[in-house]
């Protein structure tokens, strides 16, 4: 990708280009984050802090993930996985960079389908019904 990072305030930056993306702190507390690969990876994250160690969010993004089968019949044929996700969660951050996530997700929109590329012609295509899903993980970060 090629991009150009903007950042006209402390508070905002923005990368122009393949991917895009943009974080924005309008507070100390605030932050917005939003980003875009090509051709269908779409997020939006609103984290808002409640003090040091707790914050909670909400999210909306897209997935979609690329399989090569071992038994697949043409070379170019990949297998797709696809949906869409609402979230919500609350965050803890213990220090040393460990930290537990707990959210609830509603995942709509799911997709399982065989093509050459994305917006090819489908086969085998397979909807999913829409669905509630939760996680709950411990986290280190460096």
């Amino acid at each position: 990708g090629v991009a150009y990072t903007w950042r006209p305030t402390p508070q905002f930056q923005a990368n122009l280009g393949i991917p895009f993306s943009l974080d924005y702190r309008p507070n100390d507390s605030l932050t917005i984050t939003a980003g875009y690969q090509p051709l269908s990876n779409v997020h939006v994250l609103v984290r808002q802090s409640l003090g040091e160690a707790w914050s909670v969010y909400g999210a909306y993004r897209t997935v979609s993930e690329t399989f090569l089968l071992a038994d697949r019949l043409q070379d170019s044929e990949r297998t797709y996985l696809f949906d869409q996700r609402l979230t919500l969660g609350i965050e803890h951050q213990f220090g040393r960079g460990w930290s537990i996530d707990l959210s609830a997700a509603y995942v709509f929109d799911r997709q399982m389908f065989q093509a050459e590329k994305f917006s090819g012609s489908r086969r085998d295509e397979l909807a999913i019904d829409p669905g509630v899903a939760g996680m709950l993980q411990l986290v280190w970060t460096r």
